[in-house]
């Protein structure tokens, strides 16, 4: 149920963006910034080593 409640809060977010000045371009923005932080995140837990 609280996936739900997330799923919906984020289409209503993008779609708030979207009918925003710029709507298309922050959406887009919005999508290229979070695809570089998940980039740097895994690059950097893929040179981190596990020391048990």
């Amino acid at each position: 149920m609280k996936d739900l409640w997330e799923l919906l809060a984020h289409l209503l977010t993008t779609l708030a963006k979207l009918l925003g000045s710029g709507g298309a371009r922050a959406v887009v923005a919005d999508s290229l910034l979070m695809k570089q932080q998940l980039l740097v995140i895994n690059l950097s837990l893929a040179n981190y080593e596990f020391v048990p």
